[in-house]
């Protein structure tokens, strides 16, 4: 079955919305750049929708929820489920009720209730300098390591095979090559990092295909991430000195 994404986005008169973007906005290159992109990744994946096809850390979430689920089959706790607050779940609104705020969330189901704290270490180490006698009464520490090279890009596979892509052998290689020089740079994230260079080359993989004019496009160009969504990083031409 091929489709036309020329046709496809003539029908939903998307340029309109466009051109008026245009009209409205004087300069703003970079942000209506941004928004074409967007709209090009929607499209694709509307297309990939009715071809049947699926849309779209170093794993702390998903462990603490495995664990939650092991303490209830084990009969600990009665309900299985994970819920998950952040900082601004807990900071109180004013100064001196953070702290019976964030003892009433732990209090009303103390019976019931297993807490598990993660983050990042430098940041965890804080939070128990700034806490007292705090570490010593979590029976559990567990260190998260670094992924390897091998380990991240089977993660980055499995990512593309949740969103019901594939890359080509050579999109591999210059994946690999991304993570190799990007885990030399600050704020390398792990498992984070690899999602977004995914995220990343979706976004170029639907503009090459919002490009391709009035190409028909097969079920295999809507899955297949060729090594170019990968090459237009910008890491590959800061690298170069380009």
């Amino acid at each position: 079955m091929g489709l036309n994404l020329q046709e496809e986005y003539n029908n939903t008169n998307i340029q309109g919305v466009i051109d008026q973007l245009e009209e409205d906005l004087v300069g703003l290159a970079p942000v209506k750049a941004r928004i074409k992109e967007i709209a090009a990744l929607l499209l694709v994946q509307r297309l990939r929708k009715n071809l049947g096809l699926g849309s779209p850390g170093t794993g702390k979430t998903a462990v603490a929820t495995r664990m939650a689920d092991i303490l209830y089959k084990l009969g600990y706790i009665e309900k299985g489920h994970l819920i998950t607050v952040t900082r601004d779940d807990l900071v109180g609104q004013y100064i001196g009720h953070t702290a019976p705020k964030t003892k009433e969330v732990m209090e009303n189901q103390r019976e019931d209730l297993v807490v598990i704290f993660a983050g990042y270490k430098d940041r965890m180490d804080s939070f128990y300098e700034s806490n007292p006698g705090l570490s010593s009464r979590v029976a559990n520490h567990i260190d998260f390591p670094d992924y390897t090279a091998d380990e991240l890009i089977q993660i980055g596979r499995l990512i593309l095979e949740e969103q019901q892509y594939r890359m080509t052998p050579d999109a591999e290689l210059l994946l690999r090559e991304y993570i190799e020089k990007r885990r030399q740079m600050p704020l390398f994230a792990n498992a984070r990092t690899m999602t977004n260079a995914i995220d990343t080359a979706r976004m170029r993989h639907a503009n090459r295909m919002f490009n391709s004019g009035n190409k028909v496009l097969t079920k295999s160009d809507l899955v297949t991430i060729q090594a170019e969504d990968i090459r237009e990083s910008s890491l590959f031409s800061e690298i170069s000195g380009v």
